[in-house]
């Protein structure tokens, strides 16, 4: 008797991180390939970040596709870079 492989439930994953676009490094790199794995072999990604550079204007964004921006009201920079 042959087994049937039984189709991949699709899931609907949330990422909550503080280190995303527009800053680059090896946690942003990271991020970015998983989700989109993730999202190639058919799952929903969401990913929620800080919106570092006040483009949001104080309100929630969603302009990015899977891509929440939450205002961050409490920045400073460091090295040139808004934290």
């Amino acid at each position: 008797m042959a087994l049937q492989s039984s189709p991949r439930k699709k899931l609907s994953i949330l990422v909550v991180t503080n280190n995303y676009t527009p800053y680059s490094g090896g946690v942003v790199s990271s991020i970015i390939a998983f989700t989109h794995e993730l999202r190639k072999q058919g799952h929903t990604v969401t990913l929620v970040t800080l919106d570092f550079l006040d483009e949001t204007k104080g309100k929630l964004s969603i302009k990015e596709n899977g891509i929440i921006r939450i205002p961050c009201f409490l920045r400073f920079v460091y090295k040139k870079r808004h934290m």
